[in-house]
Formats: structure tokens, sequence, C-alpha cells
């Protein structure tokens, strides 16, 4: 629990959520946005079937980008059409509505690092009680994000709303620095971790096993190998396979 409350990608997920989802608001105004871009509430509302169809898109594109450039340079990537979009969308003119559409749909852009951020954060932590005190500190980000978000939506800025996307134009760019800054910050975790000396106390593992003729017979195994043997069995017979583990030729006990 404390070492999550230290560790500053703890904080820099939650910073990082809490300012990537001020973008939600959107979604809340959504039917407002578009109808005040010069359509009907029926062509409004015939057109937010498109909005779904770009999400699934989107989302699934960064998805699969992170095989190839990973979690970081996906989310960063994913804000630069947003960026663009909601530049578009300050600039403009009133009279252009098909431009503001399709500008609107680009800017969608920007859900996708939030997903891709989830994925990553079960990645790089480690421990069932740090992830879970992780995960409710992110959480709240997420909520007090989400709630502030609407406060800017507010009526003097309407039609064009253009103080509304110069916030989330801002908070895309504030975003994509808290990513770099976070890879930045494994990447030396990563480096000063390398250049710890290897402690070789307890590479060579060996499980003792006896024959059914008596004969005891040593094997060397990989300790995760281990893990997953004791996963598989009950409480007694995986404290009795612990005990017979041997260590550099000295028994060990529980690990």
């Amino acid at each position: 629990f404390f070492e999550a409350l230290r560790d500053p990608k703890t904080w820099l997920l939650a910073l990082f959520v809490g300012s990537t989802n001020i973008f939600n608001s959107v979604t809340n105004q959504r039917q407002l946005i578009v109808q005040q871009f010069g359509y009907t509430l029926g062509q409004t509302t015939l057109l937010g079937t498109v909005d779904g169809a770009v999400q699934i898109l989107i989302i699934f594109g960064a998805v699969n980008l992170i095989r190839y450039i990973g979690n970081a340079y996906t989310a960063i990537l994913c804000y630069i059409p947003a960026i663009i979009g909601g530049i578009l969308l300050i600039t403009l003119p009133s009279d252009n509505k098909v431009g503001l559409l399709f500008s609107y749909w680009i800017s969608i852009f920007a859900i996708a690092p939030f997903v891709v951020a989830l994925g990553w954060m079960n990645n790089i932590t480690a421990g069932h009680t740090k992830k879970t005190t992780t995960s409710a500190i992110v959480l709240i980000g997420y909520a007090i994000g989400n709630a502030v978000s609407n406060f800017m939506w507010k009526k003097q800025y309407q039609p064009r709303n253009r103080v509304p996307w110069a916030i989330i134009v801002g908070l895309c760019g504030f975003s994509a620095l808290i990513l770099l800054v976070l890879r930045m910050h494994l990447a030396m975790e990563n480096k000063r971790r390398d250049n710890e000396q290897h402690d070789d106390k307890y590479d060579d593992v060996y499980l003792t096993h006896v024959e059914a003729d008596g004969t005891t017979v040593e094997k060397k195994v990989d300790r995760m190998s281990i893990g997953h043997m004791a996963g598989g069995i009950r409480k007694r017979q995986r404290v009795q396979l612990f005990r017979i583990v041997r260590l550099k030729g000295r028994t060990c006990g529980k690990f």
C-alpha cells in the first residue's frame, strides 16, 4: 500500500487519467455540439451512429498499434489528430458545418489514450496490493476528471464553444507530456536495474524427488515452474513441496 503511494508512476497515471478524461464531457454535450453546427435534431441523432463506429475503429487501431511502437508512443500519436481536430473546431468558419462535423470526429482520437493506459498500468504495476491501490487512486482521478469536465460547457461560449475546445486541446497536449514523462521514468528505472550487480544466490534451484524404489533424485528446475506447480496443488502439499526445494546444496524453507 505505502509503496504504491510512494511510487511516482501512481500519481503520474492518476494525473494523466484525470486530465485526459476531461474529453469525456464531449460525449455528454455531443447532441448539443453537433446540433449547433447547423444540423437538425433528426440529423444530429442519425449522425450519432457514426460516433460509435469512429470510436470502435480508433480503439481497434490503437490497440493493434501497441505491438509495433509501444503503449506510450501509441497514446501520444493518438493525441496528434485529436489536437488537430480541436484546432479546426476553433478556427473553421461557422458556415462550414461539414468541416466542423469531420473535425469533431477527428477529435474523438482523444479517447484512445485512456484505453491504452489502462492496459499499460496493469503491466507496469506489480503485486496485488499495489495494483489494487494504484487502481483505486487512478479511478479517483477518473472520477474527478469526469466530474469537473462538464462545468466548462457554459451557455456564454455557445454556439461554437471555442473556450471548451481550447481547454481540451491544451489538456491533450498536457496528457501527452505526462505519458512522455512516465515513459522516461520507466526507462530510467529499467536502466538503473540493469546496472545493478546480478545476485546469483537463487539461480540454482533443485527439486528433490523420491522414486518408488527409495532412490532420491535432485533435478534442477526453474523457480517459475515451481510456482506454477505449487499453484495447482492443495495447501498441505504445497508446504511439503517448498520444504524439499534445495538452493545450492542448502535446503530452504518457504519462499
